[in-house]
């Protein structure tokens, strides 16, 4: 095994003068392994505001060398600084790459999605090519599933979404609301973690204090509104089966952070990250009735399986989830 460290991204078309790198972040790599996503935070001395800036790569792990800046992809080098990349997600490999990536123009706040095939921008507005409407839609996470087809979106649009809450919607060239239960609106705030297919069925993680099982004695703390922070936020994940034409079915909801006797256990922070993997949801909760003596008053890691394991891992400031550590 051998170790090497990524060199630092060259600066220059995306600052007007005294650029410096604050922090360096990975944010995945291709199915094949070679590309690896990554971020870089900056400070631009010539840019009055003084904010911190964004910019994406994809570093090429066997030349060492960065192939492809979105922000240039997206803008054009010439006006790649005029913009910020705030996410990025990416399905295929190295030969074949599918990214979108959320975009900000600076100045202005507005964001918007984009589509990029192997460093070729094919959609400069997802949404409104999606739905075929002239909106504009405010979207605060993304998640791209494996093979591309399915995005997971979180808005507190309007058009989008009936509510002013956020809420957690799939984009396939139709939209479908994940925050949905029982055909109502949920009015508390859904946070999109994660998006995964498994044998033919699409699932998509989220926090909410809301409650989206039934019968309602499972998730109890959801009415305890006057509760400590976070007494009723918990993990959930939404799943439907789909096939060539798109979702089919009905889909079902099912709560991953479940206390000893069955209910939801809540503390889990929205904040916190969430994953759905092969061997089971992976999410963080500083409940103490998850499992047996958990004495240790602080967030811990555990995995859901056909039972509730604890990894063993106590968070502190030297261990996060935040950012994707456990990608």
């Amino acid at each position: 095994m051998a170790f090497f460290q990524i060199p630092a991204p060259d600066l220059s078309n995306l600052s007007l003068g005294g650029a410096v790198l604050r922090l360096l972040e990975s944010y995945g790599f291709s199915a094949d392994d070679r590309y690896i996503v990554v971020r870089g935070t900056f400070t631009d001395a010539g840019d009055p505001s003084f904010g911190l800036h964004y910019g994406f790569w994809l570093f090429d792990t066997q030349t060492k060398e960065y192939v492809s800046n979105y922000n240039g992809v997206v803008a054009g080098s010439d006006n790649a600084r005029e913009i910020d990349v705030l996410d990025v997600q990416t399905s295929g490999t190295s030969d074949n790459l599918f990214s979108v990536a959320l975009i900000e123009e600076k100045g202005t706040g507005d964001k918007y999605l984009v589509s990029i095939q192997d460093g070729v921008l094919i959609s400069s507005d997802l949404v409104r090519e999606v739905s075929g409407e002239d909106i504009e839609v405010s979207i605060e996470q993304i998640a791209l599933s494996s093979n591309g087809r399915f995005l997971a979106i979180q808005t507190t649009s309007e058009q989008l979404a009936a509510e002013l809450e956020p809420d957690t919607n799939i984009s396939q060239s139709q939209v479908t609301r994940v925050s949905f239960v029982g055909g109502s609106e949920v009015t508390d705030p859904t946070h999109l973690k994660d998006i995964r297919i498994n044998d033919g069925v699409l699932e998509v993680a989220f926090i909410t204090d809301a409650a989206f099982v039934s019968p309602s004695r499972i998730d109890t703390n959801s009415g305890e509104i006057n509760a400590a922070a976070n007494a009723r936020s918990d993990v959930y994940v939404w799943s439907s089966s789909f096939d060539e034409t798109g979702l089919t079915g009905s889909s079902t909801f099912s709560l991953a952070s479940i206390d000893l006797d069955g209910r939801a256990s809540g503390f889990v922070e929205s904040s916190s990250e969430v994953q759905l993997t092969q061997s089971g949801v992976i999410f963080t909760s500083s409940a103490e009735t998850i499992v047996a003596n958990d004495n240790n008053n602080a967030p811990d890691v555990f995995i859901l399986t056909d039972e509730l394991v604890p990894l063993g891992l106590t968070i502190t400031n030297a261990l996060s989830l935040e950012g994707g550590a456990l990608f």
